[in-house]
């Protein structure tokens, strides 16, 4: 018996480029090109029954056509829309692309009716089948939100405590001096509250009567290095002070 799912000649009437649809087709600029491609989309889609998709698995995009059927991408594209508008092509969401009209040209047969009757069939079965998946995919995908959704909060909650940890708080009674919780803890740690205190005010003074000329950010390093080298130290004399404060303004040091 004939394997009746399977033709591999396309059968068309000597008046095909008289048809409406190739008539307006080929009016169009560059309407000889979409009339090649089309019947070679036609050629192509033969071994499976009217529809063009790459092993049956694939769907074919521009690239692919477009290296198969050797013509321009953008030419390319453009005729797929044109054939869309046409009603010559259909394109399931799948990206399967089903010519409409094969089965008008496709052997001779006596049970034409008939093969047109199944490949429409065919073609809302895909559909049907395009509709289920995505009714699975909707509620796997509506899971995977609320999964992803929780992570998101959680994510923030870690994001927010980052942000309070690093926080920066204003200390000095120009309030010119920014250090962390963190930084503040561990510099009272490694001198004292008192002698920290005092060291932030007489820094705090010496940034607000500058306007921060020496650009500084970094003020846990500016003040460790303020007591390592005893800026604010009057004992000293205030010439010393006011060389090192010259010094640092020349922009021997800068944080």
């Amino acid at each position: 018996m004939a394997d009746k799912q399977k033709y591999y000649y396309l059968k068309i009437k000597e008046n095909f480029f008289d048809s409406e649809d190739m008539k307006l087709l080929e009016s169009m600029n560059n309407g000889y090109l979409y009339s090649n491609i089309l019947m070679k989309m036609y050629l192509l889609s033969l071994k499976n029954g009217g529809k063009l998709m790459y092993k049956d698995k694939i769907p074919y995009n521009s690239k692919m056509l477009s290296t198969i059927l050797n013509h321009n991408v953008d030419i390319l594209d453009k005729a797929i829309n044109i054939f869309k508008e046409l009603n010559l092509i259909e394109i399931l969401d799948s990206g399967a692309i089903f010519m409409l009209d094969i089965q008008n040209y496709i052997g001779r047969s006596s049970d034409e009716a008939d093969r047109i009757r199944e490949y429409r069939s065919k073609i809302n079965n895909e559909k049907t089948n395009l509709l289920q998946m995505y009714d699975k995919s909707t509620t796997n995908c509506a899971n995977i939100k609320d999964r992803d959704k929780d992570k998101d909060i959680n994510r923030d909650r870690v994001i927010e405590k980052e942000k309070e940890k690093n926080k920066k708080n204003s200390y000095g009674t120009f309030k010119r001096i920014k250090l962390t919780d963190k930084e503040y803890n561990k510099l009272v740690e490694d001198f004292s509250k008192e002698f920290i205190d005092n060291q932030i005010k007489l820094l705090d003074e010496y940034v607000e009567s500058n306007n921060n000329k020496n650009k500084y950010t970094n003020f846990n390093l500016v003040l460790r290095k303020s007591i390592r080298e005893n800026w604010f130290n009057k004992q000293k004399g205030n010439n010393e002070y006011e060389r090192k404060i010259e010094k640092d303004k020349d922009g021997a040091f800068r944080i």
